[in-house]
């Protein structure tokens, strides 16, 4: 019985050091962007906006193209990050974490559709940048087209994390704009096979899934048990 109270306060300890901690670790930005021409997630601790150059977040729909170097997408978009938890210094403050990816339907085949993406410009050297797939590539048959990250996008999967970084602590707004290109290039092979497919997509900045269930998974596992298994 007494085990039995242990484990019970024991549970309830960690519920809610689950949720101060997770309370305070993602206090930035815990859902998707609304629909739009412009997207503004907020909390009490800061805020993330995101704009686009043609003043909406989806993708137009890509049918019936034929295998070439064309570009099918070409989009511009911004996101700019306030930090209201910075005080005198940025040491005050939390840094704020981001990701951009890409909410999709596809009925091409693997590797079809092409995507390549970069940063154009920011106006802060601070903020990081991680993208998802081949570094520094070539737009094929665009030569001008540089330094972009490269990667292929696959038929059953509905969401394509492109990149993610972190807003570092500071008293003025940041901002960072990236670029986002869609090819279906010839593979030398017969691909009459992906004639009449679709493409329809979105794009979308902090997918959450699985982040808060990875942090109590996280937080639980390296918590310290007592000798008698009883996590403290």
């Amino acid at each position: 019985m007494e085990n039995k109270k242990i484990t019970i306060i024991t549970i309830l300890t960690v519920g809610i050091l689950i949720i101060t901690f997770g309370g305070i670790t993602y206090a930035f930005f815990t859902a998707n962007n609304p629909e739009g021409s412009t997207a503004e997630i907020k909390s009490e601790t800061g805020r993330m906006l995101i704009t686009y150059n043609d003043g909406t977040d989806n993708i137009v729909p890509v049918t019936n193209i034929q295998p070439s170097n064309a570009i099918l997408v070409n989009k511009t978009f911004t996101l700019t990050g306030s930090n209201t938890t910075v005080g005198t210094s940025s040491s005050d403050g939390l840094p704020m974490p981001y990701e951009v990816g890409l909410k999709y339907i596809s009925s091409f085949s693997d590797g079809m559709i092409h995507y390549y993406i970069k940063k154009i410009s920011s106006n802060s050297d601070d903020i990081t940048t991680n993208f998802v797939g081949e570094p520094n590539q070539t737009i094929p048959g665009h030569d001008t087209e540089i330094g972009y990250a490269h990667g292929t996008l696959a038929k059953d999967a509905i969401y394509q994390k492109l990149v993610s970084g972190v807003f570092p602590s500071k008293t003025s707004d940041q901002t960072i704009t990236f670029n986002l290109k869609f090819q279906f290039p010839d593979n030398g092979e017969n691909q009459d096979s992906e004639k009449g497919k679709t493409f329809n997509g979105k794009i979308i900045i902090n997918n959450e899934n699985n982040k808060v269930s990875q942090v109590i998974a996280d937080l639980y596992d390296n918590t310290e048990k007592d000798e008698n298994g009883i996590t403290i």
